[in-house]
């Protein structure tokens, strides 16, 4: 029987996977590394030494008294710097660690979201080249076209989630290679519940992944939640802003369990003086002046509130989704939550949720799509907390969500760290979720 207490190793996601570094007193190499190739490095007393999988090694050395430090091999990359001009003045990508995330992609035309909001101008220069179909739920015609430009929100909100990318213009948005659905439901002076609820419908019914609703309400609406299940049944993501009351409080749809509520973060890197909180927070992203597009004329502008916020979050999961479509809405939702910076009181609270998303861990942290034979028979797996039991007569591995195998052997028990797992066994795999 094998009790396994996983090292600090599998938090860093950017080892090179074959090697650590060791520096050590007085020129010492501990007789545990005599079977290991090492290198001398140009730092004095200071080893590269390749270890392969043998990830008990760096367990053993962290006790070693007579090594001064010991710590994996990390890779650095260039981050990526696109060359639309306003983006520097994006201040939100840059805290959500975007530079670093598009070195992993940039997103997937097989990626539609939807944007349910006042209408958009599908002419912008920064939108046109991913606007696929759209339709007006209040004037029931095929143009989501705002009537005037002061109905600019479902623009900016556009803009913020799959503005287009290296074409030497305006911004850049999250997922720029991803591709936009509308649907108007609103006006200046707000919408109705009949009218957003089509409008989830027709997202649904669009081949839309991921819905956009950058609006709220204090009140409950039965037929927007009808059409929100149907959105979750269907495996389409909703994600929704907290409200700009500056109280305790998620507006709805924000506040149903099947949607992901989005509160504001200003610069400062504290909550938003108007974004509202409560319990059903789930994360915040920046929602203070952020540059976005706007109606007409190619033209750009910056906004505030938790509809701002908004957007960063559902172009974080069109993200994930181009890496692996197969995800339902509790796999996306865990890799976020795995994924944030906590802020506040830990591991969540009210103010701040789950905290804000680092979208390279959260890229990071996205199993590539795999398929497994139904018929295949794997061990059962059970989990208390985070201890997990595993036993088989035959052989099997346990793999992070990154990919990385963390113990190959036919007897588990352990405690592993809150996330999604995946099961090899007779070249099958099998998904589980540590909470």
């Amino acid at each position: 029987m094998i009790t396994l207490f996983l090292s600090l190793i599998d938090k860093w996601e950017d080892w090179d996977r074959e090697s650590i570094i060791i520096k050590t007193r007085n020129d010492y190499i501990p007789n545990v590394l005599s079977d290991f190739r090492i290198e001398k490095l140009r730092i004095k007393n200071a080893y590269k030494v390749y270890i392969g999988n043998n990830r008990q090694i760096f367990e053993y050395l962290q006790n070693d008294k007579n090594i001064i430090y010991v710590e994996p091999t990390i890779k650095f990359k260039l981050s990526y710097e696109p060359n639309d001009p306003y983006y520097s003045e994006l201040w939100g990508l840059y805290v959500m660690y975007l530079n670093y995330a598009w070195n992993i992609s940039k997103g997937s035309s097989n990626v539609k979201v939807c944007v349910i909001d006042t209408g958009i101008d599908i002419y912008h220069e920064d939108l046109n080249g991913n606007f696929l179909a759209g339709y007006d739920e209040v004037d029931n015609d095929n143009d989501i076209s705002p009537p005037s430009s002061s109905e600019g929100h479902g623009t900016h909100v556009s803009g913020t989630i799959l503005a287009i990318m290296d074409n030497n213009k305006g911004i850049v948005g999250i997922s720029p290679n991803s591709k936009l659905l509308g649907c108007r439901a609103l006006k200046n002076n707000g919408g109705t519940s009949d009218n957003i609820a089509n409008c989830i419908m027709w997202c649904i019914n669009n081949g839309a992944r991921v819905i956009n609703m950058s609006l709220g309400s204090s009140s409950q609406s039965l037929i927007i939640k009808e059409a929100i299940d149907s959105a979750y049944n269907k495996n389409v993501i909703v994600v929704a802003a907290a409200g700009n009351d500056g109280h305790y409080g998620i507006d709805y749809p924000a506040a149903h369990d099947k949607v992901i509520a989005v509160g504001a973060l200003g610069k400062n890197g504290r909550k938003a003086s108007f974004s509202n909180y409560g319990p059903e927070l789930d994360f915040v992203a920046p929602g203070v002046d952020i540059l976005s597009t706007v109606p007409y004329n190619n033209q750009y502008g910056k906004l505030q509130g938790t509809s701002m916020a908004t957007p960063h979050i559902t172009g974080t999961i069109a993200l994930i989704l181009s890496i692996n479509p197969n995800l339902n809405f509790n796999d996306v939702y865990n890799i976020l939550k795995s994924s944030s910076i906590q802020i506040g009181q830990l591991p969540r609270n009210d103010y701040y949720g789950w905290g804000i998303v680092n979208v390279y861990r959260a890229l990071l942290n996205t199993p590539q799509p795999t398929f497994s034979n139904s018929d295949i028979k794997t061990p059962e797996i059970k989990i208390f907390g985070k201890f997990v039991r595993i036993k088989s007569e035959k052989r099997f591995e346990i793999y992070s969500i990154n990919g990385n195998k963390i113990i190959s052997t036919n007897n588990f028990e352990g405690f592993l760290n809150s996330g999604i797992y995946f099961l090899k066994y007779e070249g099958n795999l099998k998904k589980f979720l540590v909470p």
